[in-house]
């Protein structure tokens, strides 16, 4: 192959490629006739080019064990998010409802509060403010926690 000038790095491929042409029968002429000698006409093709294109369907070794590995992989994660449900619907099924936590919005029960401080109006006033709920005792949460009261307000 050196001799006619033709690269040998691909020609083990080209060969494989033969191969699986010839093991499928799928090896044959320009015309669509089956090779009546492979041998010759595979050295004849691999000599004019230096290679042998890659035939349709062919998987190498190396492809296929690329795919096995990423196949054994997927299974390996599937199993182990299986045994995690698994683990978490026997925690889950341990627990007693006293356990659960009640839907977002969900109250005790009893009585509502109602008017302006239910709404939380007065709150965001004194933030506004903040004079007007250090005289006036009320502040809620920003009062309690020491913002409003250290004279920490949104206009400071």
């Amino acid at each position: 192959m050196t001799a006619l000038g033709k690269p040998t790095d691909r020609l083990v491929q080209g060969m494989d490629h033969i191969e699986f042409e010839l093991e499928h029968g799928q090896l044959v002429d320009k015309g669509g006739q089956v090779v009546a000698d492979p041998c010759s006409w595979a050295f004849r093709a691999l000599a004019q080019n230096g290679y042998y294109r890659r035939p349709k369907g062919y998987v190498s070794a190396e492809e296929q064990a690329l795919r096995d590995a990423e196949q054994e992989a997927r299974a390996l994660l599937d199993a182990r998010q299986k045994a995690e449900q698994a683990q978490f619907e026997a925690w889950r099924d341990g627990l007693g409802e006293e356990a659960w936590p009640r839907p977002c919005g969900a109250r005790p029960a009893g009585p509502r509060m109602s008017g302006s401080s239910a709404s939380g109006r007065n709150g965001a006033n004194n933030v506004r403010t903040g004079a007007r709920a250090r005289d006036s005792g009320e502040g809620g949460v920003m009062q309690r926690i020491g913002i409003v009261g250290a004279g920490l307000t949104a206009r400071s």
